[in-house]
């Protein structure tokens, strides 16, 4: 494909704007017959098999590292254990311990599990072997296990014809090197993901950042890292005439001359800086 040099690009004033001729995608949506239930649900991004991989990484783990008093779990046990990790996640007591507390505890998280033994989980609680360290400079690669498997059921799921590009924190208040600070988000500490998502809110697609070490095909370096962000999470969209949206970090006149060839008709803002050329071009009266 041919892209135009920045210094070519230029404002045009007084110009009627031609509407071009869309092929717009129609998407045909599975009909629906069974609502499934929640836990049948989740078990679509995080299946079985997890869990009992899960229970082997930990008693690895624990194995390694001596730790005393730790009888080995299972993928029932896992089961548990994440579970009431997410029930934490949204009661969200000061403390770990009130959730076993006489007065203050929830039945639901004591009667499953004993408080000690949640301890132990948590300390010795892996999901890959963490003994043998890959050799690439991924900072996430004790969970990237979970990224990979909820990301293969994204990858499944039938795209809408409206699609938008942005980014996303996941809170996070422990040390690492690529946590970001952003004033103006509702979260202003954590982890930036970049997500490729549906005008339903369903996501298709994401990328954590990582600095430079950001998963973004080297091809499309040429074009900068914000809009190589973009052309990587559109990789996995092959049907003509979908709608995509996104703001100015990634907008520029080469990547919607990019998306516009592959027929996904894109609409953004874009930021001064990003059209080197501002002269204007010839008007017409």
């Amino acid at each position: 494909m041919k892209v135009t040099p920045a210094e070519d690009v230029k404002w045009m004033q007084n110009v009627d704007f031609e509407t071009p001729d869309l092929e717009v995608f129609e998407p045909a949506f599975d009909r629906i017959t069974r609502l499934s239930t929640p836990y049948a649900y989740f078990l679509r991004y995080i299946p079985e098999s997890f869990f009992e991989t899960m229970a082997d990484m930990t008693n690895l783990y624990a194995t390694h590292k001596h730790i005393p008093n730790f009888p080995s779990t299972n993928s029932q046990e896992m089961r548990r254990f994440c579970g009431i990790q997410m029930l934490m996640g949204n009661l969200k007591y000061p403390r770990v311990r009130l959730y076993w507390d006489s007065k203050l505890g929830i039945p639901f998280i004591s009667s499953k599990m004993g408080v000690n033994r949640f301890f132990k989980l948590r300390t010795a609680w892996q999901v890959c072997d963490v003994t043998n360290k890959p050799d690439n400079n991924d900072r996430f690669w004790k969970v990237r296990p979970i990224f990979d498997s909820v990301r293969a059921r994204c990858l499944q799921l039938q795209l809408e014809i409206h699609l938008s590009i942005d980014e996303q924190m996941v809170p996070f208040k422990g040390q690492i090197d690529v946590k970001q600070f952003m004033p103006l988000k509702p979260v202003r500490w954590g982890i930036k993901i970049f997500s490729l998502c549906g005008i339903s809110g369903t996501v298709y697609d994401f990328i954590i950042y990582q600095g430079s070490r950001t998963e973004v095909n080297p091809e499309y370096d040429v074009f900068g890292v914000s809009s190589g962000i973009v052309m990587t999470l559109t990789r996995r969209i092959v049907s003509q005439g979908h709608f995509l949206y996104f703001d100015n970090y990634f907008g520029s006149y080469q990547l919607l001359q990019w998306l516009g060839d592959r027929k996904l008709y894109a609409g953004c803002t874009v930021r001064i800086n990003r059209l080197l050329n501002l002269r204007c071009g010839p008007t017409k009266n």
